[in-house]
């Protein structure tokens, strides 16, 4: 690669920014209730999130049967089976099963 912007291989992930690391706190936040407190849930959340090795994939693409977009994965500080994989419909940050 001679490391011009239009040899850049997309499939490398980046860290996530502000915004996406916003949208994945307060996910966790009403997913997972920490404490009954909303101002102490949202504290942990981000607690749980600042600890996590998170990667997010502008452009990814399955092969068959076919789908595409930014894709996030999270994996916990506990171990590396702690991990859950999010995408975003509509702008909307969504957790995907795992198959």
């Amino acid at each position: 690669m001679t490391g011009d912007a239009s040899t850049k291989d997309t499939r490398q992930p980046r860290k996530p920014n502000e915004i996406e690391l916003k949208q994945l706190t307060q996910f966790t936040s009403l997913q997972y209730k920490f404490s009954s407190s909303s101002i102490e849930n949202e504290k942990e959340a981000a607690n749980q999130v600042s600890r996590a090795f998170i990667a997010v994939f502008d452009d990814y693409c399955t092969g068959s049967p076919g789908w595409a977009g930014k894709l996030m994965v999270v994996v916990g500080d506990g171990s590396p089976g702690q991990y859950e994989v999010y995408t975003w419909q509509d702008g909307k940050l969504e957790r995907q099963e795992k198959e």
